[in-house]
C-alpha cells in the first residue's frame, strides 16, 4: 500500500488504534501536537468529504465526537477541538483524516486567523454563491433519517424528600 493511512487502517503498518469498526478506525496520531491527538479515518481510500456517501460522513463525525468525548473525560482536557481538514487547499493530504486534539490552557496551540476585511458587494456575492449550492437546505429534502416513535410508558416519578443514590452519580460537574 502507498498510502501511509490506508497502511495503518488495514493493518498492515502498526498504528496505536484505539477504535475501529467497518467503516472507520481512530488511532493516535505518531506526530502528535499534543497528547490525546487522535486521527479518525475512513478504512476505504477517500481523500474529501464530498466523496463519502452519508453513512460513512456520520459514522465518522459519530466516532469524532466520542473519541472528543473519551479524551475530555479520559485525559481530563479543559476542551478539544474536532479539525478536518478538507482537501489539498485546506492542508489535506491525500487521505481524509478528522482530527481529535485534547486541549488544556497555556498548550500553545493556536487555532486563530486575523479576520480579513470584506467589503458589502463581495459579502453578498460569496453568500449568493454559497446559498445557491445550498438548495438542499431548501428543497424540503430532510436531512437526517426518520426515527419511529417510541410509545413512552407513564412517569414514575420517585416521591420521596431523599436525593436517590442511583440519580446522584448522573449529575456531573465539569
Amino acid at each position: 500500500m502507498t498510502c501511509k493511512i490506508c497502511s495503518i487502517a488495514h493493518k498492515a503498518t502498526e498504528g496505536k488504534i484505539v477504535y475501529e469498526d467497518k467503516l472507520c478506525v481512530a488511532y493516535l496520531s505518531e506526530d502528535a501536537a499534543v497528547l490525546g491527538h487522535i486521527h479518525i479515518v475512513p478504512k476505504e481510500h477517500i481523500e474529501t468529504l464530498e466523496d463519502c456517501d452519508e453513512e460513512l460522513a456520520l459514522q465518522l463525525f459519530y466516532v469524532a465526537s466520542y473519541a472528543a468525548t473519551a479524551v475530555y473525560e479520559g485525559l481530563g482536557s479543559q476542551g478539544t477541538n474536532i479539525i478536518c481538514n478538507n482537501g489539498k487547499g485546506a492542508g489535506s493530504q491525500d487521505h481524509l483524516v478528522i482530527q481529535v486534539l485534547s486541549r488544556k490552557e497555556g498548550d500553545n496551540i493556536e487555532l486563530k486567523w486575523e479576520a480579513k476585511q470584506q467589503s458589502q458587494a463581495d459579502f453578498e456575492e460569496v453568500m449568493s454563491k454559497i446559498k445557491d449550492k445550498a438548495d438542499i437546505l431548501e428543497s424540503g429534502v430532510e436531512l437526517t433519517p426518520e426515527i419511529e416513535s417510541v410509545e413512552e410508558e407513564p412517569d414514575q416519578t420517585l416521591t420521596t424528600e431523599e436525593e436517590n443514590y442511583q440519580i446522584k452519580h448522573l449529575y456531573k460537574i465539569p
